[in-house]
């Protein structure tokens, strides 16, 4: 039996006449349509886990080089902007297929939504850990190393946009804030666990040290895949949870019709989107602002328009560092603490203090236009009142007819 003790059934605006005991997911299927019972299915549980797990990988692998840029410089023998641009690499490839992962979700579902997503993340990790091996020349180990990073890249919206999907035709109404809120967390979880994993590993310029890293950090990518593979079956449940969950989502194209003329959805949009792309800035160049103060790569342990604008922030902020002096450069860690740093290629440290002024404005715009401008509608809770609302008439209505019967009886 898949329902548990918790697990419910809604009768549907209107009322229903049946309110006999609850039925086993097997038992749904002799039961009559026409009662259109709302049930929760526990394998929706076993769904969040691979979301959750995917949006922790991908986010891992987007963030491996950035808490140890310099060492990554050393490695691949590159220098400081092809670092960078294994990051932006993420924000670059998410701008088209932000719109992609919109229509697969839309036309295709959810399943096949999270199956894309976790073989080009698995297929992109795997791609990383072969530009590591021995027999890969010099000169070729980071284009193949960008290929991987591309494909976790292209992977990253396809689970990125699911979370609000899984919730709305998986979850009740109350554990819909649960469900969004357990796998959207998996990304910022990631990028900590990636800048806690990488720095502890690569911590010198022992050659094994980066790809064995690189293998520990990739182990969460090939696990999804094979949960996701053989444990997601289906992209919507056999009987919806809520009576939300069985009406048919709106077609992408007048989607995009309705919030490009919605003044909401752009104060929103270009708020919460500095604040992701400041955030996505500071933490791609955390390591290059840091390492040039004196801070040893285990700094890190303290520590989609949105993309758009991510994008631009960090070419800005590149742009606007300067040179070191030649007494900042000689306290420098990254040009101590590695010892590594050395030929043409090798990373060049630089002052960050005009570009962490530059966000920090940027953010603070972002919050006072979120607080002037933006007042949201909240659709769907109002249609969920309204259900709710509907019910207590028809109760109401049927009391009334009770009553009604009774006084007029001789």
């Amino acid at each position: 039996m898949e329902l548990k003790s918790h697990d419910f059934k809604m009768a549907p605006s209107g009322g229903s006449k049946n309110n006999g005991p609850m039925k086993s997911e097997s038992q749904q299927s002799i039961v009559s349509k026409p009662e259109e019972e709302y049930v929760v299915y526990a394998r929706r549980w076993f769904i969040l886990i691979v979301i959750v797990i995917l949006n922790l990988s991908n986010a891992m692998t987007w963030i491996t080089f950035s808490p140890i840029a310099d060492l990554t410089s050393t490695y691949y023998n590159i220098n400081a902007f092809k670092v960078n641009v294994l990051s932006l690499i993420f924000m670059v490839a998410s701008v088209p297929f932000g719109f992609t992962a919109s229509w697969v979700l839309d036309t295709y579902g959810l399943r096949s939504s999270i199956l894309m997503s976790a073989w080009l993340n698995g297929i992109g990790n795997f791609l990383r850990n072969v530009s590591t091996f021995d027999g890969i020349s010099l000169e070729l180990r980071f284009w193949i190393l960008l290929a991987g990073q591309t494909l976790a890249a292209i992977s990253q919206p396809f689970v990125m946009f699911a979370p609000t999907k899984l919730a709305a035709l998986w979850f009740p109404d109350s554990q819909r804030a649960t469900a969004n809120m357990l796998a959207s967390m998996a990304n910022p979880l990631g990028i900590l666990a990636a800048n806690l994993i990488a720095p502890a590993m690569v911590n010198g310029c022992n050659s094994e040290e980066l790809p064995r890293a690189l293998w520990v950090i990739s182990s969460p990518a090939f696990l999804v895949v094979v949960m996701s593979t053989f444990g997601v079956c289906s992209s919507v449940p056999p009987t919806p949870p809520t009576a939300s969950a069985e009406e048919d989502s709106e077609p992408f194209k007048e989607g995009l019709k309705k919030i490009a003329k919605s003044k909401n959805y752009w104060v929103l949009c270009l708020s919460f989107g500095t604040g992701l792309a400041v955030f996505s800035a500071v933490t791609s160049f955390l390591d290059q602002a840091l390492c040039p103060r004196g801070y040893s790569n285990m700094r890190s342990r303290t520590f989609y328009i949105p993309q758009v604008q991510g994008i631009i922030i960090i070419l800005v902020t590149q742009f606007l560092t300067q040179p070191l002096s030649a007494a900042q450069l000689a306290d420098s860690a990254c040009a101590q603490g590695s010892g590594c740093s050395s030929g043409s290629n090798s990373f060049t440290p630089q002052d960050w203090t005009v570009p962490g002024l530059f966000m920090n404005a940027l953010t603070t715009l972002a919050v006072c236009s979120v607080i002037l401008f933006m007042k949201g509608d909240y659709k769907r809770m109002k249609a969920e009142k309204h259900l709710n609302a509907q019910k207590v008439l028809s109760s109401t209505n049927s009391l009334a007819n009770v009553i009604d019967v009774q006084t007029t009886s001789p």
